[in-house]
């Protein structure tokens, strides 16, 4: 054997695994990717959390404004509103039906004839809810509770609910034009 081939054999270098400035480098790059990662799945979720509770609150404005609609513009008559303050409605219809709808805790509630009360709602802010009552010119009519006469007065009736999930909050103001008042 010549002196440089064993020169060659010598300083020829068989690769048996990677240095350890090659590992710290790729260590570095995993890192920086699974931080990115980790951020854009945060955020992702963090948005549709928010989405979620928005839709949430947003169904729960939907359900109660067809139900209270469907159930409050038939009104028969001056007379059928039984009790009108800013957290309580009650009123009887032509067949003799009564209902109560209540703004209570973090609620509102619905009750017919007496019988069982149903959460129609939740998710509700109590302090900024309330139910308000118009006139035919639309002048709002008070004190509340309403007494019998301003009662027979009221053409318009408004459900202000405010509704809160978490940070979100979603604001229902809702006007409804009474049957009665076609006869006035």
């Amino acid at each position: 054997m010549s002196t440089n081939q064993q020169y060659q054999y010598i300083t020829k270098r068989i690769p048996s695994g990677y240095t350890l400035m090659e590992l710290i480098v790729v260590m570095l790059i995993l890192a920086i990717v699974g931080s990115l990662t980790v951020r854009l799945i945060s955020s992702t979720m963090k948005t549709y959390e928010t989405v979620l509770l928005r839709s949430e609150i947003v169904n729960d404005a939907r359900l109660f404004s067809a139900r209270f609609y469907r159930e409050v513009k038939p009104l028969p008559f001056p007379d059928s509103l039984l009790a009108a303050d800013s957290k309580s409605i009650q009123w009887k219809t032509n067949s003799g039906k009564q209902y109560i709808f209540t703004i209570t805790g973090s609620t509102v509630t619905r009750q017919l004839n007496g019988g069982s009360v149903e959460v129609l709602v939740s998710h509700v802010d109590i302090a900024n809810s309330n139910f308000t009552y118009y006139d035919s010119t639309y002048t709002l009519l008070s004190p509340l509770p309403l007494s019998l006469t301003n009662r027979k007065k009221v053409r318009i009736l408004g459900a202000d609910i405010i509704f809160e999930l978490g940070a979100e909050t979603f604001t229902s103001h809702q006007r409804i034009y009474l049957a009665n008042m076609r006869r006035w």
